[in-house]
């Protein structure tokens, strides 16, 4: 069992990351990536390394300032 060693939560994490990601359509045009955030993220990617994973850090604020530079350019003239 590669989770053995692991913390009880980040086990559970990782096996539930796993879970899901193989539910997805393997006929799929594209591969599916996760996306991974938080203070746990990197401990918890080198938990699944079959898995492609991107950590981005501040996911929530990123995801904001994308919001806001949408609205900009959609109520600029």
């Amino acid at each position: 069992d590669q989770h053995g060693n692991l913390p009880s939560e980040l086990r559970a994490q990782a096996g539930a990351v796993e879970r899901m990601y193989r539910l997805l359509d393997p006929g799929a045009r594209c591969v599916a990536q996760c996306v991974v955030s938080g203070g746990g993220g990197p401990a918890l990617i080198e938990k699944i390394p079959d898995l492609p994973c991107h950590f981005v850090d501040s996911l929530v604020l990123e995801g904001l300032g994308h919001i806001g530079l949408d609205e900009l350019a959609r109520t600029s003239p």
